[in-house]
């Protein structure tokens, strides 16, 4: 059985309270559980047989999160520690007394 990944979960959660802002890229937006089935005959089925929605209805799924803040990753060949979201997020902290999410 498939999953929402919890980032999904947190973020749209966060974004529903208003209690913080999101930094990074757009999630995948897998917002539905999965379940395969074995049948008699040796085939398999697989049906959805739940949907997730933020805690105030938003459906993720096909959707996905958009940050409040857009930030690609961008590599940094020469210095393979650097991450340009997370810079981006603590410059987000810096600014605001709100929660700050970063990356995905």
């Amino acid at each position: 059985m498939a999953t929402v990944p919890v980032h999904q979960r947190f973020t749209g959660a966060i974004q529903d309270y208003g209690i913080g802002k999101i930094v990074g890229t757009q999630t995948y937006g897998k917002g539905v559980v999965q379940q395969i089935f074995d049948l008699d005959d040796g085939t398999a089925v697989k049906l959805t047989i739940a949907e997730y929605f933020t805690p105030k209805g938003r459906s993720i799924n096909g959707k996905g999160i958009t940050p409040d803040v857009k930030v690609e990753y961008e590599n940094n060949e020469e210095n393979p520690d650097a991450d340009n979201q997370l810079d981006k997020a603590v410059e987000e902290v810096k600014s605001t007394d709100e929660v700050i999410v970063c990356g995905w």
